[in-house]
């Protein structure tokens, strides 16, 4: 990828970030009732689009470290929200969410990798 394709995916992942900053105090935005929560559908959104440009943004990052990167930094905002007086509260299915946008975003990679021939 050229110096412009990484420009555009440093943008795109700052953008995320921002957003997915914002979403994390923003608890009255909520998807329209459904089975499952709106919540969940955004951590598995948001981590696969956030993982998906970092790994873009920087092609010598291994998939592995920035998806459990990822991971920890999901665990951490949970463990945030488990804090008296911060919005949102600890909750494990966040967590499963977080792990199945890290599975769609490092999985394809990984076996891209593997077929590719040394």
């Amino acid at each position: 990828m050229g110096k412009p394709g990484r420009l555009a995916a440093r943008a795109a992942l700052a953008v995320l970030a921002l957003y997915g900053a914002v979403r994390v105090v923003d608890t009255e935005a909520r998807w329209a009732s459904g089975r499952v929560p709106g919540d969940v559908v955004e951590h598995a959104l948001l981590v696969w689009a956030l993982l998906t440009c970092a790994i873009a943004a920087f092609p010598r990052l291994s998939p592995l470290v920035a998806g459990g990167t990822m991971l920890g930094l999901g665990l951490g905002v949970e463990l945030l929200q488990a804090v008296p007086g911060v919005p949102g509260g600890f909750q494990a299915r966040d967590l499963m969410a977080d792990f199945a946008g890290v599975v769609v975003a490092v999985l394809p990679m990984l076996v891209a990798s593997a077929r590719r021939p040394t």
